[in-house]
């Protein structure tokens, strides 16, 4: 079983990976619709 603290850290570490991966897609998106998306989503994070 998880405790409390490590279940937070978890879910921190996985908010914190999505981040890096909007932000990378967000660099290497050419398309302008792409990028709002990405960056809308991004911000819901």
């Amino acid at each position: 079983m998880f405790s409390t603290t490590e279940i937070l850290d978890i879910a921190v570490q996985i908010e914190k990976n999505a981040e890096t991966t909007y932000r990378k897609a967000l660099e290497i998106s050419k398309d302008t619709a792409s990028k709002t998306l990405l960056e809308w989503v991004r911000q819901k994070n």
